[in-house]
């Protein structure tokens, strides 16, 4: 099913800024979508073309409006 694992380990936390960071290297600003469901996720949705929002507050939601955003369920 998939090509590649990008993955944290004990010397690097692939999470928020870092994760945004190492998929723009990969696949260029907006060449990606991605899917999350927490407020550290917004570097990587900023940086995606589609951020996919799956069981998030109203804060998240709130944040994420000036983004190219779908919402499939909140909580």
């Amino acid at each position: 099913l998939f090509d590649d694992v990008m993955a944290s380990n004990k010397h690097f936390n692939l999470s928020s800024h870092n994760k945004a960071d190492k998929l723009v290297e990969r696949f260029g600003k907006q060449g990606f979508d991605y899917i999350g469901d927490h407020m550290r996720d917004l570097p990587v949705w900023e940086a995606s073309n589609l951020a996919i929002l799956v069981n998030v507050p109203a804060k998240v939601i709130r944040k994420t409006q000036h983004l190219n955003t779908l919402i499939l369920s909140k909580k």
